[in-house]
């Protein structure tokens, strides 16, 4: 089932930064991947 979803400023900045931190501390490929699966 799909919802649409609103991502406010401040949730959308906090995803950038658990991204920045998984691409800093474990791998790019990791960060991209859990980030696609938060968007999906």
């Amino acid at each position: 089932m799909q919802y649409d979803l609103l991502i406010t400023e401040g949730a959308e900045r906090d995803l950038e930064e658990i991204y920045g931190y998984i691409a800093e501390f474990d791998s790019l490929s990791n960060a991209d991947y859990v980030l696609d699966q938060l968007m999906d």
